[in-house]
């Protein structure tokens, strides 16, 4: 019993020290998975002309990427995340810019439910497996990623608005090379992610032959 105790006293400390260095990428993790709950939720309150509306831009879409190659795919997935990146990466550099930087992990959350809900309300196999093989591993990498941009983004936003307000004196010309080294580290996470995604396109259209 002693041993018990002894453990949880040892364990609180650890946690604690854990949630301070990490508290800003937890609660964007929490904005993010609270986006993907309120797609969901949004599905099943939208209207039945709307959804076919979206059945219809998703046909479209799948159809498009069916006669396009393997590196347009890739291209076609890569460009909209760098957009986004890139919108991530100058806010940083605003003092002013922390309460949008916290509302895109949920902004891309909400799209991700939103379309995963719509597979999944399918209720057929296919959609499923394309759900898992195409849309999850992709989603999932490329939203750890825009939340680690994000984490990078607030804290040098942070440190821009402290330095203003006057109070701070920390210099800030190593913090911004850190941050650009660390986008570039992102940035090569963001082509693995469009690399999953087309690669997986490819596969279910070229090479499995599912239609």
């Amino acid at each position: 019993m002693e041993r018990i105790e002894h453990r949880r006293a040892q364990s609180r400390p650890a946690f604690q020290s854990f949630f301070r260095r990490n508290w800003p990428m937890l609660v964007l993790a929490v904005l993010f998975l609270l986006g993907i709950q309120v797609g969901t939720i949004c599905l099943g309150q939208t209207a039945t002309g709307t959804l076919q509306q979206f059945s219809l831009i998703c046909s479209k879409y799948i159809q498009a990427r069916r006669e396009m190659t393997f590196w347009q795919m890739f291209l076609s997935s890569l460009g909209p995340q760098v957009l986004l990146f890139l919108l991530v990466m100058f806010l940083g550099f605003s003092a002013i810019s922390q309460p949008l930087l916290l509302f895109i992990p949920f902004f891309d959350g909400l799209g991700v439910g939103f379309t995963a809900a719509y597979l999944y309300a399918g209720a057929n196999t296919r959609d499923l497996l394309f759900a898992m093989l195409i849309l999850i591993p992709a989603a999932v990498l490329s939203g750890f990623t825009l939340m680690l941009s994000c984490r990078s983004a607030l804290y040098l936003s942070c440190c821009f608005f402290v330095k203003i307000s006057g109070q701070g004196s920390r210099e800030l010309l190593p913090v911004i090379r850190r941050y650009l080294a660390q986008f570039v580290f992102y940035f090569g996470l963001m082509m693995a992610a469009a690399l999953l995604n087309s690669g997986a396109f490819y596969l279910e259209f070229h090479v499995l032959g599912i239609t």
